[in-house]
């Protein structure tokens, strides 16, 4: 009876399955935490946290700059419109000094269901988990969901650079300032820059008119 009905079966379970996928009750796809360079270590916890424009960025003076800088990079990346929190209370997204650690770059960064907190050992600490942050961040402003997570780091070198080559090459100024940027992005904070060799001066100095006119 059950190899006869077979067919009919298999072609009612199909159409249960359809419908309930029509009906959006499948399960969200998790965003996935990918962060470069891998982390000391990584936590993942169950559940999202959706970052929106008009959230708040809480720091104390000391971080203001960082705070100014997070809100502009995710801006500019994926076009989330945050703002500063009001003096004495915190922001959806909290910048802390404080991390007892020996390494001057050392954070953690922390994605719940009350924000996302990053604590640093020193500014320049803070910065390095506002990169992590930035890569966690989708680009897509309509699904800004943020795994929870708990992310303990510091850098095993001090010296991480990279080589800009405007010699032989051209690069306009936004140019070299979107490649330092994405230097920040990824933490490496030597930028090597080549301006001039023996095929010609390509940089020009006001005071040395002549690097230029014959140099180049």
């Amino acid at each position: 009876m059950l190899k006869k009905n077979f067919p009919a079966l298999a072609a009612a379970i199909a159409a249960v399955s359809l419908f309930t996928a029509s009906c959006g009750t499948q399960q969200a796809v998790m965003p996935e935490i990918n962060v470069i360079p891998k982390p000391v270590s990584v936590t993942e916890g169950h559940g999202v946290f959706k970052l929106k424009s008009g959230m708040t960025v809480s720091a104390d003076s000391a971080l203001a700059p960082a705070a100014k800088y997070l809100t502009e990079a995710l801006a500019k990346s994926s076009a989330l419109q945050l703002e500063a929190a009001r003096p004495g209370k915190e922001g959806n997204i909290d910048l802390q000094l404080g991390l007892d650690d020996n390494n001057p770059e050392a954070y953690t960064l922390t994605v719940d269901d009350k924000g996302i907190t990053i604590q640093g050992a020193s500014p320049r600490s803070v910065l390095m988990g506002i990169a992590t942050l930035r890569q966690l961040v989708p680009a897509d402003p309509k699904d800004s969901r943020i795994p929870y997570v708990t992310i303990n780091d510091a850098p095993r070198f001090d010296w991480r650079g990279a080589h800009l080559d405007v010699s032989r090459h051209f690069y306009t100024a936004d140019q070299v300032k979107d490649f330092i940027d994405l230097m920040a992005t990824y933490k490496l904070n030597k930028f090597h820059w080549h301006l001039t060799d023996d095929q010609g001066w390509r940089i020009e100095i006001k005071q040395y008119p002549l690097l230029t006119e014959k140099g180049a």
